[in-house]
């Protein structure tokens, strides 16, 4: 099994990248976070997930063990698929979505494409009690508001993928949906005037 990758990003694409390893050429999908920090020169090392199929191998690359450890932890839920989890991790950081399944929060699951409220509420009982026992303090919290801030943001007319781009900017601990929006709406409008 290959277990990470370290080597020269050849190319960077809409889900994926090419990067070059001792002369060898891997096809690995990444998080957009990576896509957006990356371009074709950089060096660059992955935590990789090969996921085999019959007609298919497929390398999941993570920057760090944690995205990987919680992408395995994702995988155990029924019906995500590797590309649906790497969907669910393309929402919010990791920290906010333990705090949102440890709290029962399937909001913040629905934004993710593919995902109806039943898959969501799925993923949820599945992993609740997993994360309970991993991250016990996390889980007396109680649910995010960082859903609520997406739903609104798309709401006021900014793209899926803007909102979630805002969204992870947010403290993981954020309780109030206003104060959310407007900390959203902040960074949004430093990026437009870059």
């Amino acid at each position: 099994m290959i277990g990470s990758l370290a080597g020269r990003v050849e190319h960077v694409g809409m889900d994926d990248l090419l990067l070059s390893v001792g002369g060898v050429g891997y096809r690995v999908f990444v998080l957009p976070t990576v896509l957006e920090n990356t371009a074709e020169g950089h060096t660059l090392t992955v935590y990789t997930h090969l996921h085999v199929r019959e007609d298919d191998l497929s390398l999941f690359g993570f920057l760090t063990m944690r995205e990987l450890a919680f992408f395995h932890l994702l995988l155990q839920a029924p019906g995500v698929g590797p590309k649906t989890a790497l969907g669910v991790m393309a929402v919010a950081d990791v920290d906010v979505l333990i705090r949102a399944i440890a709290g029962g929060d399937v909001g913040l699951l629905t934004n993710v494409a593919g995902i109806g409220r039943k898959t969501a509420e799925r993923i949820v009982v599945e992993l609740k009690s997993r994360l309970e026992k991993e991250h016990p303090s996390l889980a007396e919290r109680g649910t995010t508001a960082h859903a609520d801030v997406v739903s609104a943001l798309v709401g006021l007319g900014y793209s899926m993928a803007q909102a979630r781009d805002a969204v992870r900017l947010l403290p993981p601990d954020i309780q109030n949906v206003e104060e959310g929006i407007r900390t959203a709406l902040k960074a949004l409008g430093s990026r437009v005037g870059r």
